[in-house]
């Protein structure tokens, strides 16, 4: 089936058709709209089809939305479909279930709050029997002085000591209960509890319970029943024994009684099987004291030893009766622990035989009243009033009675469930259906290989996928480009750089040079000055300041005259290449090359013999960077008479030439090598070997002779710059002096020219002193100066140009 993708994206129908109307509306069959109007119109129709191999795609999509919308409702109604509501709960390990605890991995956090006491809290147990005061906290577990409760069980805790005074004439007996809780080094605590029974109506006894005692009506826990009724039976018991002591005495026995008991600690955690829950509980009368009607008291402390001071003052009047109240105490507290051991009589009547006193010895002072116990009677034969109570049990270890703060979780209501459901699910569903939908589209793009090749072609032309889509050359030409920048810049930096530098060498070389050549003329007159005579001196022989203007003078004008020469220069060869524009740049140096050589020969037409001058050295100057000399053609020789050789010092002064230039290329300067001007000549004697034939070596572009200024003595030999010179004269010639002579004033213009011209001439006699000079003298050669100046002015380039 033929296929056509039309792409509706009508601003791009503003450029070229042939250009874009391929990559708008392609058909499989290779046919393109033949004019704009078809290309309008395929563009206005809508795609009709578009193949795609998965098939199942669709289905499974809309398949897996479905499921995973489904999904995010189940889990939305369980974690926003509740609220949380804070409730008080006595149970620490109160729970919640919930329809969604099956998916759960993990058991769910406790929901209430641990309950924190501090010393003088007052804690009761599940049953409820007493009311526990917390004296101390010896290790805390709850920061530095607290104590952390979460619901467990006591078994760590027991009866430590038992504390009680009886007085008999208000027939009230008082008690205070020891109990220490310890467990590893987690915590460490003792609690207290304090109540009294008496027969006094106003006294009003502390202990708990739902009823006090069976005048309640029988209502309430019976443990409490029967625990107050075994108290008062066993105080009854200790009263009647107390009071016929008291009266037989004829009131002189004691009336109140105060003793401290210490037991040993036998929590629940040892086990149900330890010793001390099946034996009979043992016990320590620790200190005991009776207070006498008199006032006078009978102490006894059973950890000193046995002495006239410390007796045991408890006798067989009241040591029965103290026996059963101490295990009646005893087993109430342990009740309230929720310790059922064996030998707990409370819970169990069977042992009572073996620790209560059934009968009570015979005394002086209780001969034949109350031998028998009536506590044990009424509990081994129960009467029908205490019978509904009996037995007694415990359901388990105790637990703190205590009321947490806990936070249940509640549905919401029908409103408020379907707002927080739907607005949790739209947004988890839209968030995963666009990352679904992205990553299906580009499996969809790397594993689809049935579409046309012009259609994801096409597909590459959208702008917004044109940057990835372009070919790895082409994304790395921007970089290939940028470092290529780079390179340059840095290759124009280092030469800028250079260029600076070399400048800068040049500028303080040529400055240095100019110095040192003003130098040299100045010392050389200041020499020369020394050996001449007051009548030299009056002639102007020595150095003045006119003669240094006049030499500055002549070496500026010398420099402006290189200077317009070289833009003549300039300007004949601009006016060469404007009568020659269609030459070739390859061609022009050849030509430029080999009219050059005809220019020398031109100039050099006077001198018949090569010469060959040693190459001197140079010093640029700002004006004349230093470059490479080149050789100049030989010139002809002409017949000249030997000189001698004339030793050049290295002082000169560079000059600026103009280098051969190519047709198009703008001329560069090159420095020429000149000779040094000679300021001081020395004297050799004359040799008749011609100069050598090869030419002086002067800077490429150098067409004419510069100037040059040399100061020579009268006496010194002239010397040709060109190279010839004359013979030198005589040394008895009158301008000797010490063997120095004196050289011809007439010197031959430089590099074979026939023609010359002197701007000045001056020469000075220079007379010997009457007397011999220091032989020092003889190093000095200089008796006279003379300046010849070459100019190659306006006047010159006239002649030359006729």
């Amino acid at each position: 089936m033929e296929e056509e993708i039309c792409y509706k994206n009508r601003p791009w129908l503003g450029f070229d058709l042939a250009a874009w109307r391929d990559a708008f509306c392609l058909h499989s069959s290779a046919t393109v709209p033949a004019s704009k109007r078809q290309l309008r119109e395929c563009l206005r129709r809508p795609p009709r089809s578009r193949h795609f191999r998965w098939k199942w795609f669709p289905y499974f999509a809309f398949g897996g939305g479905f499921i995973a919308l489904v999904v995010i409702i189940v889990v939305n109604i369980a974690l926003t479909g509740y609220e949380t509501v804070t409730v008080f709960r006595s149970d620490y390990g109160t729970r919640q279930t919930h329809w969604y605890d099956r998916f759960r991995t993990k058991d769910p956090a406790p929901l209430c709050d641990t309950r924190v006491f501090n010393v003088g809290d007052t804690l009761t147990t599940n049953y409820t029997l007493f009311a526990w005061t917390l004296e101390s906290i010896t290790v805390a577990n709850a920061g530095t002085s607290g104590l952390a409760y979460n619901g467990s069980t006591l078994t760590d805790c027991d009866v430590s000591s038992l504390f009680m005074t009886g007085d008999l004439r208000s027939w009230t007996m008082n008690f205070v209960v020891l109990i220490s809780c310890s467990k590893n080094k987690e915590y460490d605590i003792t609690a207290t509890t304090r109540f009294s029974i008496s027969s006094l109506p106003g006294s009003y006894s502390p202990l708990l319970g739902k009823a006090r005692s069976l005048e309640a009506g029988g209502q309430g826990d019976k443990r409490a029943i029967i625990i107050d009724w075994l108290i008062r039976v066993a105080n009854t018991d200790l009263a009647n024994r107390v009071r016929t002591a008291f009266q037989n005495s004829g009131e002189t026995s004691y009336v109140v009684a105060s003793l401290q008991i210490d037991f040993h600690h036998c929590p629940l955690s040892l086990g149900p099987k330890a010793s001390c829950g099946i034996k009979p509980p043992t016990y320590l009368l620790s200190s005991s004291t009776l207070v006498y009607p008199d006032g006078t008291l009978s102490e006894y402390s059973a950890y000193s030893p046995i002495d006239d001071t410390n007796q045991v003052n408890i006798d067989d009047d009241i040591a029965g009766p103290l026996n059963n109240i101490i295990r009646i105490i005893h087993a109430a507290a342990r009740v309230d622990l929720g310790i059922d051991s064996p030998n707990n009589l409370i819970l169990h009547s069977e042992v009572a035989n073996a620790s209560l006193v059934t009968t009570f010895p015979t005394t002086d002072l209780n001969p034949t009243n109350d031998t028998s116990a009536s506590l044990l009677l009424d509990w081994i034969n129960p009467t029908s009033v205490i019978k509904p109570y009996i037995p007694v049990n415990v359901s388990g270890p105790a637990e703190l009675e205590v009321v947490y703060l806990c936070r249940l979780q509640h549905r919401k209501a029908a409103g408020q469930l379907f707002i927080s459901v739907l607005v949790a699910t739209l947004s988890m569903f839209s968030s995963g259906w666009a990352l679904f939908l992205s990553v299906a589209t580009i499996i969809a793009k790397r594993q689809d290989t049935t579409v046309p090749r012009r259609s994801r072609l096409m597909e590459s032309l959208n702008l917004n996928t044109l940057v990835s889509s372009l070919p790895t050359a082409q994304q790395n030409a921007e970089k290939e480009l940028l470092n290529n920048f780079k390179a340059a810049a840095l290759s124009i930096t280092t030469l800028y750089r250079s260029s600076r530098q070399n400048s800068k060498r040049a500028y303080n070389a040529g400055y240095a040079a100019a110095c040192q050549d003003m130098l040299n003329f100045i010392q050389q007159g200041v020499s020369a000055g020394g050996v001449t005579g007051p009548s030299d001196e009056m002639e102007g022989g020595g150095m003045t300041i006119g003669r240094v203007m006049d030499w500055t003078e002549a070496r500026l004008d010398a420099i402006k005259a290189r200077e317009e020469e070289e833009d003549e220069e300039e300007e004949k060869e601009k006016e060469r290449e404007r009568i020659r524009p269609t030459a070739t740049p390859t061609s022009a140096p050849t030509t430029n090359l080999a009219a050059k050589p005809d220019a020398r020969k031109a100039t050099t037409s006077g001198t018949s013999a090569s010469t060959e001058r040693p190459k001197p050295s140079s010093l640029p100057t700002p004006h004349s960077p230093t470059a490479r000399s080149i050789p100049l053609p030989s010139e002809r020789s002409s017949p000249s008479p030997p000189s001698t050789t004339t030793t050049l010092r290295p002082t000169q002064r560079p000059t600026k030439s103009k280098p051969s230039t190519t047709k198009g290329d703008p001329p560069n300067p090159s420095a020429s090598q000149v000779p040094p001007f000679n300021l001081i000549s020395e004297s050799h004697p004359p040799t008749s070997q011609p100069f050598p034939d090869t030419p002086i070596a002067i800077g490429a572009g150098a067409k004419r002779r510069h100037a040059m200024m040399m100061i020579l003595d009268s006496g010194s030999t002239p010397v040709s710059i060109g190279g010839s010179s004359m013979p030198p004269p005589s040394p008895s010639g009158p301008g000797n002096i010490n063997g120095v002579y004196s050289g011809s004033p007439n010197h031959t213009a430089g590099f074979g020219m026939n023609r010359r011209r002197t701007r000045s001439t001056r020469s000075l006699t220079h007379q010997a002193h009457q007397q011999s000079q220091n032989q020092n003298i003889n190093m000095i050669q200089v008796a006279s100066e003379a300046m010849d100046i070459e100019e190659d002015g306006r006047e010159r380039k006239r002649v030359a140009r006729r």
